[in-house]
């Protein structure tokens, strides 16, 4: 492995990162380096100060016995400590993450093979896949790649549609770093740790260059020539030549211009974030300091923010675009940043940390970047979706399931025959039994749920695998855990009355819902806006959308951003009893997929039945 230094450092440090909290309070070394808990508990103190005087007699001996060659080498690793040491845990922590072990899983298999899928492997403890899970496992500060390849050539050990980046810290964001690389050691679930302990955090290295240089992986979007692998350009220039109608393999151009926003409040008070209609105006959400918030929009409309003890007084205003969909409300000059508390001023770095990552980011993929860096590649594995009318074949219980790639970008796919006629009769009555009442939407960073009948206009209940389970939830849970080819333990663990199944859980609760006529869901996303101190970074992953009736008109499925080469209006899916939909709002390198925007259209005629289920990645929060 070829390391490139490119931080000048002249004060070398100790390896924090080894270091307890309570190893940071009580320093264990005396200011000649030797460990206090080495010593003798039984010596005396003579005995020790007299063993400190030979010792140093016998360091000076030896420092006056170096060689040239061996003090130029000393220089050069103090001058490098701080690269190579961040080099090191980041390339430790990458390796073990990559390497932690999966579950035995259903895999495809031929449709001609006659063996059948592997059982799940059951674990002792539900969340054993986090066991090896780190926040910074995909990015390092090693370059382990030749040096004379372009950084955008792909890694053998990353899969086909991930490519190598380079990216840029400024030097005056690095105290974040150091919180994320802390928050990996101590497993700090929310950051509390680390902000209790800002002090011991290494501040005095003096690095002389601007930045350091960092790699990890982006995903590449496919062209539209891998989309459609059958395309045949010398048949379609015959049939153009014989007078026959043909279509340039392009993508088409979409109709819908919606997109995904997201506002960052980068002061110490919390402010309320407004959508200013023409005739009025609507709060999103409230957002705490130094944390963000998205939404979905488009082109035109406008936003305000306020103090949330006086709406009328407008403290950001933003028209917002589809070439700017990050936006920062950041009111403070640099006298009043240096008056923030130590535990603001990092949580404030640790939003500049991102917005700088986010900066690299779209300059190579093309893409903005809605997740939180760090952030890790996602832990559960995705189906293959290489071009559109892609087929797999997987069995269980038995039997054959038939999936079908309906979209690349998104990522979108159906299952036909999911469940029986029997199971989507019964799941209805279940739904109705228990009954339903209107949906919600989620506003603000603090999840809060309200009414919103102009985006979401239904009603729909909850139904857990764990209390009051039966037997269809459960064999539901079973099959999709099989389906998305992760341990089944994982989806709702059955639990006691007073412990709700959840916690226990990378799944939500079922939630069946009811579109009646003129109902309907506007477009969407499914992901979520996580905290930029949650260390696990959890959010939805994937969808399983399930179709439990077809007897009305209208209530198509639609993902007005998926690109085809000739449906201007996205894709549309009619819904057919018993089909699910699988669609993914991760992309592989860890960013949210804003294409997997979707809506649900009006109900013209009759009721419309369907259930959710929600996975979360690595867990729910």
């Amino acid at each position: 492995m070829n390391h490139q230094s490119h931080d000048i450092i002249t004060e070398s440090s100790s390896s924090w990162e080894d270091l307890d909290p309570d190893e940071f309070l009580n320093h264990n070394k005396t200011d000649d380096g030797i460990d206090k808990n080495d010593k003798n508990d039984d010596d005396d103190e003579d005995d020790v100060n007299e063993n400190d005087d030979e010792n140093d007699e016998n360091e000076e001996e030896d420092n006056e016995s170096l060689t040239s060659w061996t003090q130029e080498f000393m220089e050069h690793w103090k001058q490098h400590a701080f690269a190579v040491l961040v080099a090191i845990v980041a390339t430790v922590a990458a390796h073990s993450y990559k390497k932690s072990p999966s579950p035995a899983v259903p895999v495809p298999y031929s449709s001609s093979s006659s063996s059948s899928a592997p059982t799940l492997h059951l674990y002792d403890d539900a969340h054993e896949h986090l066991h090896e899970y780190t926040r910074t496992a995909n990015i390092t500060f090693c370059d382990p790649f030749d040096s004379s390849k372009d950084s955008s050539s792909s890694s053998s050990s990353s899969s086909s549609s991930l490519k190598v980046m380079e990216f840029h810290i400024s030097n005056e964001f690095l105290p974040a770093l150091h919180a994320h690389y802390a928050a990996d050691v101590w497993q700090d679930v929310n950051y509390s740790r680390v902000l209790t302990f800002l002090e011991q955090l290494p501040s005095h290295l003096q690095i002389k260059s601007s930045s350091t240089r960092g790699l990890t992986h982006y995903y590449i979007d496919p062209s539209i020539e891998t989309l459609y692998p059958y395309y045949n350009p010398t048949a379609e220039a015959k049939m153009s030549a014989n007078g026959l109608e043909t279509k340039p393999l392009r993508a088409a151009h979409l109709t819908f211009t919606g997109f995904g926003v997201k506002f960052f409040n980068l002061s110490p008070k919390p402010v309320l974030l407004y959508w200013d209609g023409r005739e009025e105006r609507k709060v999103v959400g409230e957002i705490a300091p130094f944390e963000s918030l998205g939404t979905a929009t488009t082109p035109g409309q406008s936003f305000s923010m306020t103090p949330v003890y006086d709406a009328d007084q407008v403290v950001g205003r933003w028209v917002v675009t589809a070439d700017d969909v990050t936006l920062y409300f950041e009111p403070m000059n640099d006298d009043q940043i240096q008056q923030l508390t130590q535990q603001e001023r990092l949580l404030y770095q640790m939003q500049k940390l991102n917005q700088e990552f986010a900066k690299h980011y779209l300059i190579h993929s093309r893409r903005a970047w809605l997740s939180q860096f760090p952030r890790a590649f996602p832990l559960h594995p995705m189906w293959e979706t290489s071009y559109i009318h892609q087929k797999h074949v997987y069995r269980d219980e038995g039997r054959d399931y038939h999936i079908r790639v309906e979209s690349v970008l998104p990522k979108v796919l159906t299952i036909p025959d999911f469940l029986s006629d029997h199971e989507c009769e019964a799941l209805i009555q279940l739904a109705l039994h228990e009954g339903l009442r209107a949906s919600t939407v989620v506003a603000g960073s603090q999840r809060t749920m309200m009414r919103d009948v102009s985006t979401r206009s239904s009603d729909n209940t909850w139904l857990e695998r764990g209390n009051n389970a039966t037997s269809l939830t459960d064999a539901i849970y079973r099959r999709a855990a099989r389906l998305l080819r992760l341990d089944e333990r994982l989806f709702q663990k059955p639990v006691d009355d007073e412990v709700p199944a959840h916690r226990h859980s990378i799944a939500e609760s079922l939630q069946v819902v009811r579109y009646r006529a003129g109902e309907e869901y506007t477009a969407h996303h499914d992901f979520v806006y996580p905290s930029q101190q949650l260390w696990y970074q959890p959010t939805r992953f994937a969808t399983l959308l399930l179709y439990l009736n077809d007897d009305f008109e209208g209530g198509h499925t639609v993902f007005p951003r998926a690109v085809t080469r000739d449906l201007h209006d996205g894709v549309r899916i009619r819904p057919k009893k018993g089909t699910a939909v699988l669609f993914y709002s991760m992309l592989p390198d860890g960013n949210m997929d804003d294409r997997s925007q979707h809506a649900s259209e009006p109900v013209q005629l009759g009721e419309k039945f369907i259930a959710n289920l929600w996975v979360w990645e690595p867990l729910i929060n």
